[in-house]
């Protein structure tokens, strides 16, 4: 799917990411963002205690904690909009160049929604129903930021295991990239 605004609304579609708690997730922005430091600080302290995401880590810690921050800080002030699911691709196509695993990014996730549960009770603990509420739309924008990222690491994988196929191809074949790309090209 390349179109942008449709990308968007399957995204919504399957996260449950509603207008209402869109809105709702800017509403209480201004009580959240304020702890958003202290839930990327625990989600890589934890991180840091699995021994295979060290390689990923290394060296880059206050880099990644402030992209992390930033995207935090997103999910709760910006529009969910096409133009944030062309950022998320960016993100997913980046943790492909990386060879980041899959399990890691979902894996994160749910570390991440087990900070915000606990954030969530803490700032909001006198009201049951508004945590209830904030949670469901934390869930459903940290599932379509997770949807968008994994869709284009999927199409970056298919794309590259295409590209090997054809260099597979080309090297047995003997044939030119060029003649490929004509013969391609005349019957497209």
């Amino acid at each position: 799917m390349t179109d942008p605004d449709k990308l968007i609304k399957y995204a919504k579609d399957f996260s449950g990411l509603t207008p209402e708690l869109e809105a709702y997730l800017k509403e209480i922005a201004p009580e959240i963002t304020p702890h958003l430091q202290t839930v990327t600080n625990s989600f890589y302290t934890h991180l840091n205690t699995i021994p295979s995401a060290a390689k990923y880590l290394d060296g880059r810690i206050d880099k990644l904690k402030n992209t992390h921050l930033n995207w935090l800080t997103s999910l709760f002030t910006r529009n969910i909009d096409a133009e944030f699911a062309q950022n998320m691709y960016k993100v997913g196509e980046t943790h492909f160049k990386i060879s980041l695993p899959v399990e890691f990014m979902v894996g994160a996730m749910a570390l991440l929604n087990d900070e915000f549960t606990r954030l969530v009770f803490k700032v909001f603990d006198d009201d049951p129903a508004k945590c209830a509420k904030i949670l469901r739309a934390i869930d459903a924008v940290s599932a379509l930021s997770l949807m968008l990222m994994l869709m284009k690491m999927e199409r970056c994988y298919r794309e590259s295991t295409i590209a090997e196929e054809l260099e597979r191809f080309l090297t047995i074949s003997g044939m030119s990239r060029t003649l490929f790309t004509n013969l391609a090209n005349a019957y497209h």
